[in-house]
């Protein structure tokens, strides 16, 4: 798995996610990694697209959600 922490480094690519093969401890730990990615992703996403819209002139947008 610290490769795929390396890749999304040097990438910043919030996309990857690992394969999930079991359900033990090993695999718990590569479900939270994909769910870390999605939140990170997400949220990325939207404050992308807030300052987009500020850039623009709008300051109506706003951020918010569970992060």
């Amino acid at each position: 798995m610290t490769a795929i922490f390396k890749e999304v480094q040097d990438t910043g690519d919030f996309s990857n996610r690992v394969r999930i093969f079991s359900y033990d401890e090993i695999g718990l730990t590569g479900e939270a990694y994909n769910e870390l990615m999605e939140t990170l992703q997400t949220a990325i996403g939207t404050i992308s697209s807030v300052m987009e819209k500020v850039s623009l002139g709008n300051f109506q947008e706003s951020i918010s959600g569970t992060y």
